[in-house]
Parts: C-alpha cells; structure tokens; sequence
C-alpha cells in the first residue's frame, strides 16, 4: 500500500473510525478471522467502508482517482473556511 497516503489500521482503530469518524484519512485493515481486506475511506468523515479478497483491489479502491479528487476537495473547501 502507499502508505504516505494510506495507514494500516488496527482493530481499535477501525471501531474508532468507524464510531466517531476520526482521524480523517484513508485506512486498511486485515482481518484475521474472515482473511479479507478492509478498507476504510474517512477522507471526508464519512467512514465508508468496503471489503476485499485481496490487498492489491483495496489498494485499488482507496486510491481511486475520483475518491481522492473529492475528498481533496472536501479538504480544500474547510481550509477555507478556517
């Protein structure tokens, strides 16, 4: 994974994230028990969630171009408004 971009998480970190929607960011998880990848897209605060068979598909998902260009955005526009 990019991990200048994406940070692996641990499971306390997945039940924060999902909870309380912090830290803002891109996250995975791999979760022993079902051997699946998840992935965690909290770049706006919104927690969404996805699982996958593979490291390389979540990889995939979280880095999609159009994912990152909204959430950049999203980013932009509350700079501002700070």
């Amino acid at each position: 994974m990019d991990n200048e971009i994406v940070s692996i998480a641990c499971s306390d970190d997945l039940e924060k994230i999902i909870e309380i929607r912090e830290p803002i960011g891109l996250f995975y998880y791999f979760d022993n028990k079902t051997d699946t990848y998840i992935g965690i897209d909290n770049s706006t605060g919104e927690a969404w969630t996805e699982d996958f068979p593979d490291e390389d598909s979540c990889e995939k998902w979280l880095l999609n171009p159009s994912l990152l260009a909204s959430s950049l955005i999203y980013n932009e526009i509350n700079e501002k408004r700070s």
